[in-house]
C-alpha cells in the first residue's frame, strides 16, 4: 500500500512556481493600471448631486446675496417658485424663464441687507457644478482654517510625452481670522501626490498672503482691500462663514 501511494504522480513543483509567477504578475497588472487610471491619469469627478430640500436652502442663501440660482427647469423649480414666494415675491414670468435668471426692478437699498454668509462644502462644489464647465474637473474639501482643492487638467493631445492625459493637482490654502485681521496662505501645491518645491511657487508656501502684501504707501493692494472689508472669516470641517464690513 505504500509502495502505490509512494509511486502516485505528484504535482510538478516547476509548474507550481509558473502558475504563481503569472499569478503574481497579473496582480501587478491590474495594481499599476488601477494605479494609472485613479490616481495618475484620472478621467474625471463626480458633480455634487443635492437633495430637493439641500437646493432649496442653498437657494435662499444665493438669493440672499444676489446670486444665481442652481437647479433646473421642471417639477423642481415649480415647488422652489411656490415655497419662496411669499417671502420674495417674484414678478410674473412665462413658463418658459427660469427662476434663477428672472430680474425684477427694485430701488438700491442696504436696509436690513444680510452681510453674512455661510456655505457648506456641498454647497461649493454644488454651485460649482451648476454654474461652471468645471464640475467634473474641480472639487473643494473644508476642514479647520484649510480649504483644499483637487483639479483635473486635461492635457492636449498634441503635448509632447503625455498628450491626451490627465494631470491631477492637489493644493492647499489656509484661511483663518486672527489679531483683527483675516489670514491666508498657501499650504503647498502636489502633482500626482508629490509635494513640488516652495521655489517653483515662488516661494510662496507658509507665508501669510495678507500681511506679505498689504504694504506700500502708492496704492491699497488687492491683500490690503480684501483685508479691509472682512469683519470675521472661519473654515470649519465642512462650513464656510464669512461676515464683511459695512
Amino acid at each position: 500500500m505504500s509502495a502505490t501511494t509512494a509511486s502516485a504522480p505528484q504535482p510538478s513543483k516547476t509548474l507550481r512556481t509558473i502558475i504563481i509567477t503569472v499569478l503574481i504578475t497579473l496582480s501587478l497588472i491590474v495594481a499599476i493600471y488601477w494605479l494609472f487610471t485613479r490616481y495618475l491619469f484620472p478621467t474625471q469627478f463626480s458633480p455634487v448631486d443635492l437633495s430637493q430640500q439641500e437646493t432649496l436652502l442653498l437657494n435662499n442663501k444665493l438669493r440672499s446675496v444676489k446670486l444665481p440660482l442652481i437647479g433646473s427647469t421642471g417639477s423642481s423649480v415649480s415647488s422652489q417658485q411656490a415655497m419662496l414666494s411669499q417671502r420674495h415675491q417674484p414678478a410674473p414670468a412665462s413658463n418658459n424663464s427660469q427662476v434663477d435668471k428672472r430680474l425684477t426692478p427694485e430701488a438700491y437699498s442696504e436696509v436690513d441687507a444680510r452681510r453674512e454668509i455661510s456655505f457648506s462644502e456641498r454647497e461649493l462644489n454644488a454651485i460649482l457644478a451648476h454654474n461652471t464647465e468645471l464640475a467634473d474637473k474641480l472639487v473643494f474639501d473644508l476642514s479647520d482654517d484649510l480649504i483644499s482643492v483637487k483639479w483635473l487638467l486635461p492635457l492636449d493631445p498634441e503635448f509632447p510625452l503625455l498628450g491626451g492625459k490627465t494631470l491631477k493637482f492637489t493644493a492647499g490654502v489656509e484661511i483663518a481670522y486672527r489679531n483683527q485681521q483675516p489670514s491666508v496662505s498657501f499650504r503647498g501645491l502636489s502633482l500626482w501626490g508629490v509635494p513640488l518645491p516652495s521655489a517653483w511657487m515662488g516661494e510662496l508656501k507658509h507665508i501669510n498672503l495678507v500681511s506679505e502684501y498689504s504694504g506700500g504707501t502708492d496704492q491699497k493692494s488687492f491683500w490690503q482691500s480684501f483685508a479691509a472689508g472682512i469683519d470675521h472669516i472661519k473654515i470649519s470641517d465642512g462650513e464656510l462663514f464669512v461676515k464683511l464690513k459695512e
